[in-house]
């Protein structure tokens, strides 16, 4: 911890996820995005990034459980209808497959198969799963209000896409004053290129540590 004046702050990634600071925050691993009979593959995109990164989420969510840290896994949804979707969003959602309202071969559709975890996520019965309409974890979920109940200050984050839903996230803890740690062999996108170009934003940003170095210190908490 160093200090300005007479204020302190955490100065490392091991002081910011200490257990009862920290929560681990796992974006959207869903079997549309990830699986390979999901909605991404089926289009023909690589979602090799996705699936490879699975076992370091696993196995930083383990360590975290160990350690008592809370998993949180949000979980995109796109209502029936496309109900959800403000104009801004019909128009991103039509750059990747939308052509009717009444379509149902889309991603991540409320209460479909697509929706739901990545089959080969490990997700633990007491782990909280977040709903979220948008891009960022925090808009108009309990997620914030879950972490200030249970003090902490600090949100780790895993999950996809690095450029879209895990950076509008960070922005998104930042904005609300949250330490952030990004794990980046625990993100991924289906475009390495993107992918790169959004971790060079936040590399000396923000903590990132490798999903070995979490998971070890975590595990060197166990309850």
């Amino acid at each position: 911890m160093k200090t300005i004046g007479d204020r302190s702050y955490y100065d490392t990634w091991e002081e910011m996820v200490e257990p009862g600071r920290a929560g681990l925050l796992v974006i959207d691993q869903q079997n549309d995005f990830t699986h390979p009979d999901g909605y991404y593959a089926r289009q023909g995109w690589d979602v090799s990034m996705l699936q490879d990164m699975t076992p370091n989420i696993n196995r930083i969510a383990k360590a975290a459980r160990a350690a008592g840290v809370p998993v949180y896994w949000s979980q995109n949804h796109i209502k029936q209808g496309f109900v959800s979707d403000a104009p801004v969003w019909l128009a991103t959602h039509a750059r990747t497959g939308l052509t009717s309202l009444d379509q149902t071969d889309f991603f991540t559709m409320e209460g479909t198969w697509g929706a739901e975890i990545y089959e080969e996520c490990d997700v633990d019965a007491n782990d909280t799963i977040i709903p979220k309409l948008r891009s960022t974890v925090f808009h108009n979920t309990p997620l914030e209000g879950l972490m200030r109940a249970n003090g902490l200050e600090t949100v780790v984050i895993a999950g996809q896409v690095t450029e879209g839903c895990v950076d509008n996230t960070i922005r998104g803890a930042r904005d609300r004053d949250f330490y952030t740690v990004l794990v980046p062999d625990a993100v991924g996108s289906i475009s390495a290129e993107r992918h790169e170009r959004a971790m060079m934003t936040w590399t000396g940003r923000v903590p990132t540590p490798e999903s070995r170095e979490l998971a070890e210190f975590w595990e060197s908490k166990a309850e």
